[in-house]
């Protein structure tokens, strides 16, 4: 807000004028990608499966800066990403993946399901190259429709063929990065956390996310397609985010 008072006139007028056309400019581009998320796979059985790991928020900070992955969420992202592809058979070609959005965080309700979603390609893929599409233009523009979409859905203002036709794509995303809201520090201090979900249904797929000190706690709530290999993801998962405390064991509630 300070830099837009000190801008002149025409430098204002430049931003809210390319803010317009941007969007007119990339929507052909917007569309393809919109039309690709919104494909259904084959309807195919799928089984439950848990892992539990911790990270370092420095570990991550320093494998963006070394993959150019950029933001420590495009990093997480593309990490995860990276073991997603490692455990699923070849012929697997893409993945939809999507990233929660908080319109308002201290909303009681309404934020829930919010979501951004991505169609990344398993050819030639990389945690740089999957991070580059997550800030192209075209990609931001689709982010704006769907979210705002999908807040719709989540607060119940759509009209029922509508919301079916979210609800069975939702449930078909190969995964969601749910971050969760962070604490800089606790006293006492935690040495893990896990988050819990309900046991009867865990689509969609979902990766839950919290932050407390200089750690990241990640819960996955998985319905995984055949073919899935648990061993590969649960090692790889390790390897690429330097995690540690990588289990599948799930929390004693259960």
């Amino acid at each position: 807000e300070e830099e837009m008072a000190r801008m002149s006139p025409v430098a204002k007028g430049c931003m809210v004028l390319s803010s317009i056309i941007a969007p007119c400019l990339y929507a052909p581009l917007a569309i393809g990608k919109v039309m690709r998320i919104a494909r259904l796979g084959a309807d195919e059985p799928r089984r439950k499966f848990y892992c539990h790991a911790i990270c370092s928020l420095d570990e991550l900070k320093s494998l963006g800066q070394q993959r150019g992955t950029g933001a420590l969420t495009s990093t997480l992202t593309t990490g995860i990403l990276e073991a997603f592809f490692a455990a699923m058979p070849t012929d697997y070609k893409s993945a939809n993946v999507a990233s929660n959005v908080l319109f308002d965080p201290i909303a009681p309700e309404g934020n829930h399901m919010c979501v951004k979603v991505c169609n990344f390609r398993r050819e030639g893929h990389s945690m740089k190259r999957a991070a580059r599409q997550l800030r192209e233009t075209g990609q931001k523009v689709a982010d704006g429709w769907v979210s705002a979409f999908s807040r719709r859905y989540a607060l119940g203002e759509l009209p029922q063929p509508a919301s079916d036709f979210v609800d069975a794509r939702q449930k078909e995303l190969d995964f969601l990065v749910s971050n969760l809201p962070a604490y800089d520090n606790t006293t006492p201090e935690v040495l893990d956390l896990k988050v819990t979900r309900e046991f009867v249904t865990w689509a969609p797929s979902i990766v839950y996310a919290l932050g407390i000190g200089e750690r990241l706690y990640l819960d996955f709530y998985w319905e995984v397609r055949p073919g899935f290999n648990e061993e590969i993801f649960v090692k790889t998962i390790g390897e690429v985010l330097h995690a540690s405390e990588v289990h599948q064991n799930l929390p004693s509630c259960y």
